[in-house]
Protein backbone atom coordinates (compact mmCIF):
# COMPACT_ATOMS: atom_id res chain seq x y z
CA UNK A 1 0.00 0.00 0.00
CA UNK A 2 1.43 2.87 -1.16
CA UNK A 3 0.81 6.52 0.65
CA UNK A 4 -0.01 9.81 -1.29
CA UNK A 5 1.66 12.79 0.35
CA UNK A 6 -0.03 16.09 1.39
CA UNK A 7 1.36 18.79 1.36
CA UNK A 8 -0.61 20.97 4.75
CA UNK A 9 -0.20 25.02 3.95
CA UNK A 10 -0.83 27.43 6.83
CA UNK A 11 -0.28 27.63 9.85
CA UNK A 12 -2.98 25.85 11.51
CA UNK A 13 -1.97 22.63 9.27
CA UNK A 14 0.16 21.36 12.39
CA UNK A 15 -2.78 20.59 14.80
CA UNK A 16 -4.97 18.99 11.59
CA UNK A 17 -5.16 15.35 11.31
CA UNK A 18 -5.97 14.30 7.42
CA UNK A 19 -5.45 11.19 5.95
CA UNK A 20 -5.19 10.51 2.62
CA UNK A 21 -4.14 7.00 1.13
CA UNK A 22 -4.05 5.25 -2.31
CA UNK A 23 -3.76 1.62 -3.46
CA UNK A 24 -1.02 0.30 -5.72
CA UNK A 25 -1.27 0.50 -9.63
CA UNK A 26 1.55 1.34 -11.71
CA UNK A 27 -0.77 2.02 -15.02
CA UNK A 28 -2.32 4.81 -13.24
CA UNK A 29 -1.88 8.33 -14.47
CA UNK A 30 -0.55 11.41 -12.32
CA UNK A 31 -3.39 13.31 -11.32
CA UNK A 32 -2.91 16.66 -8.87
CA UNK A 33 -5.46 16.85 -6.59
CA UNK A 34 -6.09 20.19 -4.83
CA UNK A 35 -8.36 22.10 -2.29
CA UNK A 36 -8.61 24.81 -0.41
CA UNK A 37 -10.53 26.09 2.87
CA UNK A 38 -9.49 28.26 6.01
CA UNK A 39 -9.05 24.75 7.47
CA UNK A 40 -6.32 23.06 5.69
CA UNK A 41 -4.95 23.72 1.62
CA UNK A 42 -4.18 20.25 -0.44
CA UNK A 43 -1.81 20.43 -2.68
CA UNK A 44 -0.69 16.71 -3.75
CA UNK A 45 -0.26 13.97 -6.66
CA UNK A 46 -2.53 11.19 -6.98
CA UNK A 47 -0.96 8.07 -8.70
CA UNK A 48 -2.84 5.00 -8.13
CA UNK A 49 -5.95 3.86 -8.91
CA UNK A 50 -7.89 4.33 -5.35
CA UNK A 51 -7.92 7.86 -3.07
CA UNK A 52 -9.56 8.39 0.17
CA UNK A 53 -9.52 11.01 2.46
CA UNK A 54 -10.81 12.28 5.24
CA UNK A 55 -10.44 15.17 7.80
CA UNK A 56 -11.94 18.98 8.52
CA UNK A 57 -13.95 20.71 6.53
CA UNK A 58 -14.64 24.80 6.93
CA UNK A 59 -18.30 24.33 5.37
CA UNK A 60 -20.92 21.99 4.97
CA UNK A 61 -18.91 20.78 1.52
CA UNK A 62 -15.74 20.41 0.50
CA UNK A 63 -14.64 20.57 -2.66
CA UNK A 64 -11.81 18.70 -4.34
CA UNK A 65 -10.17 19.27 -7.95
CA UNK A 66 -8.95 16.90 -9.91
CA UNK A 67 -6.21 17.77 -12.42
CA UNK A 68 -4.86 15.98 -15.72
CA UNK A 69 -2.04 17.61 -17.10
CA UNK A 70 -2.46 21.25 -17.79
CA UNK A 71 -5.45 20.85 -19.84
CA UNK A 72 -8.46 18.64 -17.89
CA UNK A 73 -9.91 18.90 -14.52
CA UNK A 74 -12.66 16.90 -13.07
CA UNK A 75 -14.38 18.55 -9.25
CA UNK A 76 -16.18 16.27 -6.55
CA UNK A 77 -17.78 18.03 -3.77
CA UNK A 78 -17.54 15.79 -0.53
CA UNK A 79 -20.34 16.24 2.07
CA UNK A 80 -18.78 17.29 5.47
CA UNK A 81 -21.75 16.84 8.14
CA UNK A 82 -21.01 17.59 11.71
CA UNK A 83 -18.64 15.97 13.78
CA UNK A 84 -20.80 13.09 15.69
CA UNK A 85 -19.27 14.02 19.05
CA UNK A 86 -19.16 18.17 18.28
CA UNK A 87 -23.13 17.56 17.55
CA UNK A 88 -23.42 15.72 21.04
CA UNK A 89 -21.54 18.78 22.59
CA UNK A 90 -23.32 21.46 20.61
CA UNK A 91 -27.09 19.60 21.63
CA UNK A 92 -25.84 19.43 25.72
CA UNK A 93 -24.93 22.99 25.53
CA UNK A 94 -27.69 24.08 24.13
CA UNK A 95 -29.31 23.19 26.86
CA UNK A 96 -27.83 25.67 29.68
CA UNK A 97 -27.20 28.30 27.35
CA UNK A 98 -28.91 31.87 27.61
CA UNK A 99 -31.30 33.65 24.65
CA UNK A 100 -29.14 35.39 21.98
CA UNK A 101 -25.64 33.99 23.16
CA UNK A 102 -23.32 33.25 20.32
CA UNK A 103 -21.82 29.52 19.72
CA UNK A 104 -18.88 28.53 18.28
CA UNK A 105 -19.13 27.30 14.67
CA UNK A 106 -19.50 23.48 14.33
CA UNK A 107 -16.77 21.53 13.65
CA UNK A 108 -17.51 19.58 10.28
CA UNK A 109 -15.50 16.87 9.11
CA UNK A 110 -15.97 14.59 5.59
CA UNK A 111 -14.31 11.35 3.71
CA UNK A 112 -14.38 9.86 0.63
CA UNK A 113 -13.54 7.07 -1.52
CA UNK A 114 -12.97 7.46 -4.85
CA UNK A 115 -11.21 5.16 -7.41
CA UNK A 116 -10.09 6.17 -11.11
CA UNK A 117 -12.62 4.77 -12.88
CA UNK A 118 -15.47 6.86 -10.79
CA UNK A 119 -13.45 9.85 -11.49
CA UNK A 120 -13.02 9.14 -14.83
CA UNK A 121 -16.31 9.62 -15.35
CA UNK A 122 -17.44 12.56 -13.70
CA UNK A 123 -17.58 15.41 -16.84
CA UNK A 124 -14.41 16.87 -17.42
CA UNK A 125 -13.37 20.98 -17.80
CA UNK A 126 -11.00 22.71 -19.89
CA UNK A 127 -8.29 24.30 -17.18
CA UNK A 128 -7.98 26.91 -19.59
CA UNK A 129 -11.84 27.71 -19.08
CA UNK A 130 -12.20 27.27 -15.46
CA UNK A 131 -10.88 29.46 -12.59
CA UNK A 132 -8.97 28.54 -9.16
CA UNK A 133 -8.79 29.20 -6.41
CA UNK A 134 -12.05 29.50 -5.22
CA UNK A 135 -13.13 32.63 -3.36
CA UNK A 136 -12.68 32.27 0.21
CA UNK A 137 -15.74 31.50 2.36
CA UNK A 138 -14.82 34.72 4.31
CA UNK A 139 -15.03 36.88 1.13
CA UNK A 140 -18.50 34.76 0.23
CA UNK A 141 -19.79 35.99 3.21
CA UNK A 142 -19.15 39.49 2.78
CA UNK A 143 -20.60 39.34 -0.57
CA UNK A 144 -23.77 37.37 0.76
CA UNK A 145 -24.57 40.41 3.38
CA UNK A 146 -24.08 42.82 0.75
CA UNK A 147 -26.61 40.80 -1.85
CA UNK A 148 -28.93 39.91 1.32
CA UNK A 149 -28.79 43.90 2.08
CA UNK A 150 -29.68 45.03 -1.72
CA UNK A 151 -33.40 46.36 -2.31
CA UNK A 152 -34.14 45.56 -5.42
CA UNK A 153 -33.54 42.32 -7.43
CA UNK A 154 -32.06 44.47 -10.70
CA UNK A 155 -29.20 45.20 -8.14
CA UNK A 156 -28.77 41.94 -6.71
CA UNK A 157 -28.73 40.20 -9.91
CA UNK A 158 -25.96 43.00 -11.14
CA UNK A 159 -23.80 42.78 -8.33
CA UNK A 160 -23.68 38.59 -8.32
CA UNK A 161 -23.05 39.00 -12.46
CA UNK A 162 -20.22 41.30 -11.77
CA UNK A 163 -18.32 39.42 -8.92
CA UNK A 164 -18.87 36.32 -10.83
CA UNK A 165 -17.02 37.78 -13.38
CA UNK A 166 -14.22 39.04 -10.97
CA UNK A 167 -14.09 35.66 -8.42
CA UNK A 168 -14.07 32.14 -8.89
CA UNK A 169 -17.38 31.35 -6.95
CA UNK A 170 -18.08 27.81 -6.76
CA UNK A 171 -21.62 26.20 -7.96
CA UNK A 172 -22.90 25.83 -4.28
CA UNK A 173 -21.66 29.26 -3.32
CA UNK A 174 -23.56 30.61 -6.26
CA UNK A 175 -27.02 28.96 -5.71
CA UNK A 176 -26.68 30.56 -2.07
CA UNK A 177 -26.36 33.76 -3.45
CA UNK A 178 -29.51 33.03 -6.29
CA UNK A 179 -31.87 32.05 -3.79
CA UNK A 180 -32.00 35.67 -2.29
CA UNK A 181 -33.64 36.52 -5.86
CA UNK A 182 -37.02 36.19 -5.38
CA UNK A 183 -38.16 35.97 -8.87
CA UNK A 184 -37.17 32.80 -10.09
CA UNK A 185 -37.21 34.19 -14.21
CA UNK A 186 -34.26 36.88 -13.60
CA UNK A 187 -32.81 34.04 -10.91
CA UNK A 188 -32.17 31.86 -14.57
CA UNK A 189 -31.53 34.83 -16.34
CA UNK A 190 -28.46 35.97 -14.37
CA UNK A 191 -27.45 32.26 -14.00
CA UNK A 192 -27.44 32.30 -18.33
CA UNK A 193 -25.74 36.03 -18.25
CA UNK A 194 -22.88 35.10 -16.17
CA UNK A 195 -23.02 31.37 -15.12
CA UNK A 196 -23.45 29.04 -17.69
CA UNK A 197 -20.19 27.36 -17.94
CA UNK A 198 -19.95 23.55 -19.21
CA UNK A 199 -20.59 21.03 -16.88
CA UNK A 200 -21.45 23.71 -13.78
CA UNK A 201 -24.90 23.19 -12.94
CA UNK A 202 -26.60 19.67 -12.27
CA UNK A 203 -29.99 18.55 -12.23
CA UNK A 204 -30.17 18.22 -8.42
CA UNK A 205 -29.00 22.04 -8.38
CA UNK A 206 -31.53 23.24 -10.73
CA UNK A 207 -34.29 21.23 -9.12
CA UNK A 208 -33.02 23.24 -6.21
CA UNK A 209 -33.39 26.92 -7.72
CA UNK A 210 -36.47 26.74 -9.43
CA UNK A 211 -40.25 25.12 -8.20
CA UNK A 212 -41.84 26.86 -11.31
CA UNK A 213 -42.31 23.90 -13.75
CA UNK A 214 -41.63 26.43 -17.06
CA UNK A 215 -38.78 28.22 -15.79
CA UNK A 216 -37.24 24.73 -14.66
CA UNK A 217 -37.99 23.38 -17.92
CA UNK A 218 -35.87 26.58 -19.12
CA UNK A 219 -33.41 25.63 -17.27
CA UNK A 220 -32.79 22.15 -18.40
CA UNK A 221 -32.80 22.72 -21.37
CA UNK A 222 -29.87 26.16 -21.18
CA UNK A 223 -27.52 23.73 -18.30
CA UNK A 224 -28.54 19.71 -18.62
CA UNK A 225 -26.33 19.27 -21.72
CA UNK A 226 -23.13 20.95 -20.62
Amino acid sequence: MLCLLLLHLGSACGAVSDSLLVADSLSAPSVRVRSVDAMVQIDSLWTDTIWSWSGPCENNSRLFRFEFGDSLYRSVSVPCPVAVGHAIQMAAASLYAEPGSDHAPPQREGDIRLSLNELLKIHSQSIQEGCYPPLPQSEFQLLFDELNAAIFESDKCALLSTRGQQSCLTSHQVKEALLLIPSEDKRLQTMQDAFAKPGFWSREDLESLFQLRYIFEQALESFETF
